[in-house]
């Protein structure tokens, strides 16, 4: 999969720069940008301004929270439900509080509460939501009772298939007897997302309903 950001970095002895989205470098702080804002970056202005510390084939979010974070408290600041954009401008992230068993990185999760914000990986017994809400994919593997980020829409590596081959254009469902999968959707199912590529646990597109920034009408009375 070819990079979506890159995160770079001031060079040794330059104090200021700026990005192509205006934003003011500082010196010692990684900044993650789009790949396509990357390339907009002159190549003189590469060689001597910025230094490329990643490429970077997985989300990021624009405000470089760390998405690999996980403790047993949210981090400062923030409560579970905070939803972080991505740099791509599609990808969106989810602090959520992970209930019943732990996560490994690319299983899908269902809501245990939408109100509360914290997800299962479960499908049956347990705090699964009947019928079955999707919530989005774990970013990172997070244990139980401890808070972690997911991913809620936009494009992803790794999806938990089990050992089912998927092929690229594959429309995507949860798996209800088998927890942390999604499978190719049939029937009835409801689609939560496209397979982006062929083989077990390939590269998808996700989306949820959930965690949609909402709209907020202003009267303008002047």
């Amino acid at each position: 999969m070819p990079p979506r950001s890159v995160t770079v970095t001031l060079r040794t002895g330059v104090g200021r720069g700026i990005l192509p989205d205006g934003k003011s470098m500082k010196q010692g702080v990684n900044y993650i940008i789009n790949y396509d804002d990357f390339e907009k970056i002159s190549p003189g202005a590469r060689k001597m301004i910025i230094r490329v510390v990643s490429l970077n084939t997985t989300g990021a979010a624009r405000t470089n929270r760390d998405l690999t974070y996980v403790a047993t408290t949210p981090p400062q600041g923030i409560k579970a439900g905070r939803v972080e954009r991505g740099v791509s401008g599609t990808d969106s992230f989810m602090l959520v509080k992970v209930v019943d068993a732990a996560l490994v990185v690319g299983d899908a999760v269902t809501w245990a509460n939408l109100k509360g914000r914290t997800v299962t990986r479960t499908r049956t017994g347990g705090s699964a939501s009947t019928p079955l809400m999707f919530a989005g994919v774990a970013l990172t593997a997070i244990p139980v009772n401890s808070f972690g980020w997911i991913q809620i829409s936009g494009e992803l590596n790794v999806t938990n298939t089990g050992l089912v081959a998927l092929t690229g254009g594959d429309p995507l469902a949860l798996d209800p007897a088998n927890a942390g999968q999604l499978r190719v959707a049939t029937g009835t199912d409801k689609v939560v997302g496209t397979a982006l590529a062929s083989g077990a646990g390939a590269s998808a597109e996700i989306r949820t309903a959930v965690g949609k920034v909402p709209y907020r009408r202003f009267d303008n009375r002047n």
